[in-house]
């Protein structure tokens, strides 16, 4: 028995989205449900994610908490059946700049804290006489490289956190392909 085309494309998605979150530590189901959601042509109901998925209802609803929590996903309000619809979001650089404003900013700000604390505690730890001068030095070396990282990983997330996709590409130098919709239309 052969798939069609559109199964084919559906299976396709959502294994490879269940191993790039497998990839990241995340359970499979996260990126199934994503991958479902982001196949279907039409809004999901929690009760077909699950049978998508062939997951509890349980399960399916823990995932699509922690799809909305990475704001990978938007939950539609209810209509009259009473029912949750979730949608994806398919903008790939809008998930990018959310995921820079909301996990990497933070972890920035958390590695720019720690090592203005090294850096104090370095100059303590060296009046104290507790390094020798070649350990004073490579330690002083150390916190100045982790300071240039933090700079340049904050002025690049900035930047991304910012930036219209359209300007990025340009700068980048890249031209996005058409699709075979734009490809054809006289």
């Amino acid at each position: 028995m052969s798939y069609s085309p559109r199964r084919r494309l559906e299976d396709g998605v959502v294994a490879s989205l269940a191993q790039v979150c497998q990839i990241y530590g995340l359970p499979p189901t996260v990126g199934r449900l994503y991958a479902l959601l982001f196949v279907s042509p039409v809004p999901l109901s929690l009760a077909e994610l699950a049978e998508g998925t062939g997951a509890a209802k349980s399960t399916t609803s823990v995932a699509l908490r922690r799809l909305e929590r990475y704001r990978l996903v938007h939950r539609l309000p209810r209509g009259s059946d009473r029912k949750d619809y979730y949608v994806p979001v398919t903008d790939v650089f809008e998930i990018i700049q959310d995921w820079m404003r909301l996990f990497v900013q933070p972890e920035l700000g958390v590695g720019e804290q720690m090592v203005s604390g090294m850096a104090r505690d370095l100059d303590a730890a060296g009046e104290r006489g507790e390094y020798d001068d070649d350990g004073l030095s490579t330690m002083r070396e150390r916190v100045a490289q982790m300071r240039r990282a933090l700079a340049l990983g904050t002025a690049l997330v900035g930047s991304l956190a910012r930036a219209e996709s359209d300007d990025l590409l340009a700068v980048l130098g890249v031209t996005p392909q058409p699709n075979r919709d734009e490809e054809n239309e006289p």
